[in-house]
């Protein structure tokens, strides 16, 4: 009832109806926070609210106090549980608000040293430990920052306080997204917590921090953690792809080939049309010299390109492959196909050209002389030269 006279007034010093809206959602998450309070924090709670709403200057105290108490929920409703529960609570309250206000102003040592001062009255006053991280990014002191949000979140933890203590290790990711320290000690929370699709993701997060540092083993370990918990709980299978692309990729990037080569096939186990796996083993089966493994997987690709009508996929592809393996007849054949069908007429002899060079090398002179009677069917320029070829080579 003491809250509801304090929103009731509130409300009415409201300019608009969305200044009124915003008043209602603190207030709503005010409620929620304080539905569990045993009988001890009930107690302090009405004194706490009775002196608010006592006094001859109570109406001119209802907006600031409930500007507190949305300023001490912005990072989560325990805050207004602390500030209620604490020895000395009006007076950390006010603190508190001064601190806020010199951080709004940009006044960060003025804003520093009131959080000193509120901390020689209550050193376990966790807000105002999490106020002083806070002070401490805006000043640049990033490393003091983090390390200090660490504190405050383990803190909490010990405390029973787990929801608040991964909102604060959550929040200091975001300023030091590479900290190793401090996504470890989420992950430990969250674990500990039975959440475990939380800690999939960060698991993969941290993997991804280790090969930003240049890491590749710990992060290929950690993926392959990953990987583990993720069938454990059986996550999305499009999920499940993501990692193991990242472990084929790590194992490439450590000349582990076969190992990868053995991922990728997993991959389309799981998602028989994944392109970029059927890509992946188009090349590693090239630059291994299996000819024969390669174009299967390579007409695998293509048909999947050619199902979904993406013409443009099939001549980047094998346009690609041309460049790195210009020997492969096969490659060029195909190339040169996909441009006849598109009209490309000099393109398509200029591929026919160097595909029939490369049988003529090879001693294959009967598929030579198929292909250079391909060529004279597209009415090359110089076909005069074509026509004698062939007659050379008996065609």
């Amino acid at each position: 009832f003491l809250i509801q006279s304090l929103q009731a007034v509130d409300s009415a010093l409201a300019v608009d109806e969305d200044e009124e809206a915003e008043l209602e959602s603190v207030y709503e998450r005010l409620y929620t926070a304080l539905e569990d309070l045993n009988d001890e924090m009930l107690a302090a709670g009405n004194e706490k609210f009775t002196r608010l709403l006592t006094g001859k200057d109570w109406k001119q105290r209802v907006a600031e106090t409930r500007r507190q108490i949305d300023e001490l929920m912005r990072s989560g409703d325990i805050g207004i549980i602390d500030i209620i529960t604490t020895s000395g609570a009006d007076e950390l309250t006010a603190a508190v608000g001064r601190v806020d206000r010199y951080m709004r102003q940009g006044l960060l040592t003025l804003a520093m040293d009131e959080a000193h001062r509120a901390i020689e009255a209550a050193p376990f006053y966790l807000p105002v430990h999490f106020r002083m991280a806070e002070i401490m990014l805006r000043e640049g002191r990033v490393r003091q920052a983090i390390n200090k949000f660490n504190v405050v979140a383990r803190a909490y933890l010990v405390r029973g306080e787990s929801e608040r203590a991964a909102s604060i290790l959550t929040e200091a990711l975001e300023h030091a997204p590479l900290d190793i320290t401090i996504r470890e000690s989420l992950i430990e929370l969250l674990e500990t917590e039975g959440r475990w699709a939380d800690s999939l993701e960060q698991h993969i997060d941290l993997a991804r921090t280790y090969h930003q540092l240049g890491n590749f083993e710990s992060a290929r370990e950690t993926f392959a953690a990953a990987e583990r918990l993720g069938k454990r709980i059986e996550a999305p299978a499009e999920r499940m792809v993501e990692i193991k692309h990242s472990i084929a990729e790590l194992d490439q990037a450590r000349l582990d080939i076969r190992r990868s080569q053995r991922t990728y096939e997993e991959i389309l186990g799981i998602d028989p049309e994944n392109e970029r796996a059927y890509r992946m083993l188009v090349d590693i089966h090239y630059n291994a010299g299996n000819e024969v493994e390669a174009t299967r997987r390579l007409d695998q690709l293509l048909g999947l390109y050619a199902k979904k009508k993406q013409v443009s996929r099939i001549v980047q592809t094998l346009e690609e492959l041309v460049r790195h393996f210009p020997t492969d007849s096969g490659l060029r054949s195909r190339l040169a196909g996909i441009y006849r069908q598109l009209g490309r007429k000099n393109e398509a002899i200029q591929q026919l050209d160097a595909l029939g060079e490369l049988q003529l090398d090879a001693g294959l002179h009967r598929d030579a002389i198929n292909t250079i009677k391909l060529i004279i069917k597209l009415r090359p320029d110089n076909e005069e030269d074509y026509r004698k070829l062939l007659g050379q080579l008996g065609g």
